[in-house]
């Protein structure tokens, strides 16, 4: 039985490779994509003051903890 559908699925992986495949995407036209329009946006984030705070914080201790294993 294991072997029968072994022998079915070989035989079939061509089929199922070739609907698998991806696409080639196009070549972006111009200079490609316009990073200058990417920026954060800190009022889309709520309380984004206390993130910073929280990764100071983390950097703070993370500074210490490596001058304190020297």
């Amino acid at each position: 039985m294991l072997h029968q559908l072994a022998a079915a699925l070989t035989v079939r992986a061509p089929a199922v490779a070739a609907l698998l495949a991806p696409t080639p995407t196009p070549e972006p036209s111009g200079d490609g994509f316009d990073f200058s329009r990417i920026s954060p946006d800190p009022s889309a984030v709520p309380r984004s003051d206390l993130f910073y705070k929280l990764a100071n914080a983390a950097l703070f201790l993370g500074v210490i903890s490596a001058v304190a294993s020297l």
